[in-house]
């Protein structure tokens, strides 16, 4: 039976605080960064083109979103002089939309990453657990200045995807990497979910590393199955749409001098030097570097086109570290015997 204590912590901490943050995020605030995207027309004319356009399921559920709001709100209000600002043709039940879709997967983030943390070989003590997740709330609250459609629920997703992947049984494993390909559907940044469940299958692997037929099965199986589910349908999707700005539309490594890049790259700088400080063990950092080590593709990615100054691009590599270092010390990822 679950206590009272830690169902009233959950009740509190992935139901009630991500609404409250949400709402805080888009209605206590003026996300000043994001411009030109708050009505139907314009958001479908930035994110049907370039490479926003790959990250399809994102752009349906904001639609998805955007019927409900018109659904239950069918004359449309008057729009404010703050979202007038950001957009000429803004709609309030558009920007509601965002706030929606962001609250309802927060939610859902949430949960997954309560859960990722209450599992073997992840599993934390209460206390810490809710340190942790409160930390990554406020830290995607505060990142909401960047509005996207997808954000969110790649987040979900990805950490889903892992609670499942890092199960020993085969539906288990099935099951994350279908949640893999779903969330390549919404976002690229899967890829830092497959990195993180490369490296805890790497350190799951039992005895010396053997090149021998029988033995390669159980180091590449489930990795290549792993890769594959996010191959699929990040080809796919270029297929579908098209190669044309199938990685991205402008290198933007020579802004990195600007100052709101400059302060971007801090903060990443900042982030990585403090989970290195919070490793504790050999065994902790050892993991920790293999992740990083995985996930430099989307780092070097990063640092080439992204927008520094959005930290939201950090928060895959902050919140899934932070399931790293605080790993129990004695508990080891366990052992995988079989095949898949």
């Amino acid at each position: 039976m679950i206590p009272i204590r830690s169902a009233l912590a959950f009740a509190a901490l992935c139901l009630i605080l991500p609404g409250v943050l949400g709402f805080i995020s888009y209605y206590g605030f003026t996300p000043s960064y994001t411009t030109g995207v708050y009505s139907r027309d314009s958001f479908e004319s930035q994110y049907e083109s370039g490479i926003y356009r790959f990250r399809w399921l994102g752009r349906e559920f904001l639609r998805l979103s955007h019927d409900y709001v018109k659904s239950r709100f069918p004359e449309p209000p008057p729009v404010s002089d703050r979202l007038k600002i950001l957009d000429e043709t803004a709609s309030e039940r558009f920007y509601a939309a965002y706030f929606l879709e962001h609250t309802f997967f927060f939610i859902l983030f949430s949960i997954s990453y309560y859960i990722l943390l209450s599992v073997p070989p992840f599993a934390v003590a209460e206390r810490i657990k809710i340190l942790i997740l409160l930390t990554v709330q406020l830290l995607i609250s505060i990142a909401q200045y960047v509005v996207t459609p997808y954000d969110s629920p790649s987040f979900f997703f990805s950490v889903l995807a892992l609670v499942m992947l890092t199960r020993r049984n085969v539906g288990g494993f099935a099951v994350g990497c279908l949640l893999i390909a779903v969330s390549t559907l919404i976002r690229e940044s899967s890829s830092l979910a497959l990195a993180f469940f490369l490296a805890y299958h790497l350190l799951s692997l039992k005895g010396p590393l053997s090149f021998r037929i029988q033995a390669m099965g159980p180091l590449l199986l489930r990795p290549l199955l792993a890769g594959v589910s996010f191959v699929l349908p990040y080809l796919g999707l270029r297929f579908y749409f098209g190669w044309d700005s199938a990685t991205a539309a402008v290198m933007t490594c020579k802004k990195i001098p600007q100052i709101p890049n400059l302060y971007g790259l801090y903060f990443g700088v900042a982030m990585a030097v403090l989970l290195y400080s919070m490793a504790e063990n050999r065994s902790q950092r050892l993991f920790l570097f293999l992740f990083w080590l995985f996930c430099l593709p989307y780092i070097v990615y990063v640092l080439l086109f992204g927008m520094l100054f959005e930290i939201r691009l950090f928060l895959p590599l902050i919140f899934l570290g932070m399931v790293i270092v605080f790993q129990p010390q004695e508990k080891r990822p366990a052992p995988i015997n079989d095949p898949l």
